[in-house]
């Protein structure tokens, strides 16, 4: 597990400012979400934690440590990554994708040694896809395969895994069952997300950008307000207990017009 800590981050692409003077902070161990409305600049800002974009100002510190004063190497064996669109490996193996979180820890005259299959053998058990080793990926479901890019995460044996949009495209109960094994994860995790009740019902805490401008950031049953969930999305919000879970839930609705207050006239 890892702390992440980072400040003042700026973020320019082709002149645009896309992030302006943001905040993420992440203590080790725990689940924290990037939320808000789209083009907000979640995924710009994760895109600085796993050195994907290097920020025009701030810096993003893991462990007291500059992710840039990081080789790649280095922070690939700090910092595993799951995309919401992680097309690029379904021409191989379940097992074969897998396989390819342990680059990272290899030296160049490497080549499937012994404990790495052990790490691999882990990750397939710990993620559920065991008994889809030797699919090919290309033949999963979406719910599938993001558990099998989460087990190529895994087997990377990161301290700290960021994801953007992981439960983009999956259905309920396996959006459910991919939060509750992300809160389970002995590792900090930090995830955009677009669903605001499983932002509220998993995460520790919780960022909230709009316009790529930082708004709010605490603990997630504590920022996830009516208020701020109006004035940053445009709906309105009931948060409540669920009864099923215990947790927070957010029910949402379409803005209720304001009321029409017709002016007496003489």
């Amino acid at each position: 597990m890892i702390r992440v800590a980072a400040g003042g981050v700026s973020v320019d692409i082709d002149g645009h400012r896309i992030v302006a003077d943001a905040a993420l902070a992440a203590e080790p161990g725990t689940l924290v979400g990037l939320i808000g409305p789209n083009g907000s600049g979640k995924s710009t800002l994760l895109r600085t934690v796993y050195r994907a974009l290097r920020p025009v100002a701030g810096r993003i510190l893991l462990d007291a440590e500059d992710v840039w004063s990081l080789s790649p190497r280095d922070s690939a064996r700090r910092t595993a990554v799951v995309l919401q669109d992680d097309t690029g490996e379904f021409a191989f193996s379940v097992r074969e994708v897998v396989e390819l979180g342990r680059v990272p820890h290899r030296g160049l005259l490497d080549h499937g040694r012994a404990a790495d299959a052990g790490i691999v053998e882990r990750a397939l058990a710990d993620t559920g896809v065991v008994h889809l080793a030797d699919r090919m990926v290309a033949t999963l479901s979406g719910g599938e395969r993001q558990r099998v890019f989460l087990a190529r995460a895994l087997a990377q044996e990161p301290r700290l895994l960021v994801l953007d949009e992981p439960t983009n495209h999956l259905d309920v109960r396996a959006q459910i069952e991919l939060l509750e094994m992300l809160s389970d994860l002995p590792v900090t995790v930090v995830a955009a997300l677009h669903d605001l009740n499983l932002a509220a019902a998993y995460c520790d805490r919780v960022h909230v950008l709009a316009d790529g401008q930082p708004v709010a950031e605490g603990p997630a049953d504590e920022v996830l307000t009516p208020e701020l969930i109006r004035a940053v999305y445009g709906v309105d919000a009931r948060c409540t207990t669920n009864p099923l879970t215990g947790r927070r839930a957010v029910h949402l609705a379409a803005l209720t017009p304001e009321p029409h207050v017709l002016e007496d006239h003489p």
